[in-house]
């Protein structure tokens, strides 16, 4: 069964994922912040990810990769094979997606650990 190549992805939605990466080193899952702009509607890195993840066909630009993998800690290897085997828009937003989810859960343990202490 041959599947239909999804449309190419918009120029704006390249610029918001692109800005979405490069907000990432600021976003806390307590304020789901800070906000990217698309096409004059402000959206959180998460709700862009959502946007670019249809986006299967068209190749993430090498540079974008490289940040992506910047973002990397030693126990993510699973994540860093992910973006090796789809570099495409939607497998960067699955991937980003995950470091989020990763982010957040880390951010929970830290804080119920200081409640103990």
């Amino acid at each position: 069964m041959n599947e239909r190549p999804s449309e190419p992805i918009p120029h704006y939605l390249r610029d918001a994922f692109y800005g979405a990466v490069q907000l990432f080193p600021n976003w806390t899952p307590a304020d789901h912040g800070p906000l990217v702009s698309v096409e004059g509607r402000r959206y959180t890195i998460g709700q862009v990810c959502d946007l670019a993840i249809s986006f299967r066909d068209d190749p993430l630009p090498d540079n974008l990769v490289g940040k992506l993998m910047y973002f990397l800690n030693a126990g993510d290897r699973d994540l860093l094979e992910d973006l090796a085997k789809d570099s495409s828009y939607s497998g960067g937003a699955r991937y980003l997606l995950k470091l989020m989810d990763r982010r957040a859960t880390d951010n929970q343990t830290f804080e119920e650990s200081r409640r103990y202490r």
